[in-house]
């Protein structure tokens, strides 16, 4: 379980960082992008607050298909934006669930 919470935490850091990498010696980020380096960043604290139950089944998700894992979160990663603005890892795990499960449906 802790790799796994470990992987979301990498996640929303590199997202966040890749943000501000984009920006260096470029174009400033624009407002949408700077709130997505907030959320990244807010996204990654908020791990730790994940209920346990919650924690638990994301890692029995990710090991029953690591791929399919990590195709959704960069996908879900990639999303992020004022259409797609989860406020907590929760959430945003929440969406990952549903993503897989409309994917499992098809």
């Amino acid at each position: 379980m802790q790799r796994v919470m470990a992987r979301l935490e990498e996640a929303f850091e590199y997202s966040a960082l890749w943000y501000l990498e984009k920006a260096e010696g470029g174009p400033k980020l624009t407002t949408e992008q700077e709130r997505n380096v907030d959320t990244f960043h807010a996204l990654r604290k908020s791990v730790k607050d994940m209920q346990p139950a919650l924690k638990q089944a994301v890692a029995e998700l990710e090991e029953w298909h690591s791929k399919g894992f990590e195709r959704t979160l960069l996908n879900l990663l990639g999303r992020v934006s004022d259409r797609f603005r989860p406020a907590t890892a929760a959430d945003f795990v929440t969406a990952l669930f549903d993503e897989i499960g409309m994917l499992r449906a098809a």
